[in-house]
């Protein structure tokens, strides 16, 4: 397995940041409160993964991923932009993937 470099783990981040960031805006109109939650949650992804560098503990990435994957699934599979939770998820999926080819670092993983 190949390591991924902090800056393929800052772009993963800002893409998906984006995805969430995109999905609010969708949201915003019928569901507010859910949208500035989900928007809370996708910055701090990103910030997550921006301020991140290789060979340390990437716990709060894990933290963000774990909270933006509970806001996605509290939009429900019926609504207009539902398709596009799947396609987010995904992408967080990719992220979390990369993330599991960096090396424990002695803290919690």
């Amino acid at each position: 397995m190949c390591k991924i470099t902090s800056a393929q783990i800052a772009a993963d981040g800002k893409a998906v940041a984006s995805a969430g960031t995109a999905i609010a805006n969708a949201v915003a109109a019928t569901d507010p409160a859910l949208a500035s939650e989900l928007t809370t949650v996708s910055n701090a992804l990103s910030a997550a993964t921006t301020n991140w560098q290789t060979g340390t503990p990437t716990t709060d990435i894990n933290t963000a991923a774990t909270a933006l994957e509970a806001v996605l699934n509290a939009i429900p599979e019926t609504a207009p932009y539902a398709s596009f939770v799947g396609i987010a998820v995904a992408a967080l999926d990719v992220l979390i993937a990369n993330i599991a080819t960096q090396p424990a670092t002695g803290g919690a993983q």
